[in-house]
């Protein structure tokens, strides 16, 4: 009996089968070579704004402001297009939560723009790099 379950959980599952017994891809045929076919571009299309296959410091910024822009006009509850420091200080996003929020307000004008939200985050990611590399140097 308990030969059988094992036979059968074998079938199952395909342990013990030969890798040439398993489906491969179809080789590519490029002239006298056969090769594996080309990887897919890692590239994402929405990234890559000038469409050269990669994605560069200038892209990777705009987008991250892009993506900084929509979430700020979900903070902004009263609808007047401006994210007060209210508003941030009342945010359910735990990434948006800051220690001192009046902080994140650096020019004091009782809004917060993409750029001050943006710098804030860069300055938080910094510390944490620099207390990581703190610790692995224990």
């Amino acid at each position: 009996m308990l030969a059988r379950l094992l036979a059968s959980a074998v079938l199952l599952t395909g342990c013990g089968s030969k890798k040439e017994d398993r489906p491969a891809e179809p080789p590519v045929e490029t002239g006298s070579a056969v090769a594996r076919p080309a990887p897919k571009p890692s590239t994402s299309p929405k990234l890559d704004l000038d469409g050269n296959g990669r994605v560069d410091d200038g892209e990777r910024v705009a987008s991250r402001k892009v993506r900084l822009s929509k979430t700020l006009s979900l903070l902004d509850t009263n609808g007047d297009s401006k994210v007060t420091l209210a508003e941030l200080e009342q945010t359910k996003l735990p990434y948006l939560k800051f220690a001192d929020p009046k902080a994140v307000d650096t020019d004091a004008n009782g809004t917060i723009s993409v750029e001050e939200v943006d710098a804030a985050l860069d300055d938080r990611r910094t510390k944490s790099r620099e207390r990581w590399e703190r610790k692995l140097q224990r």
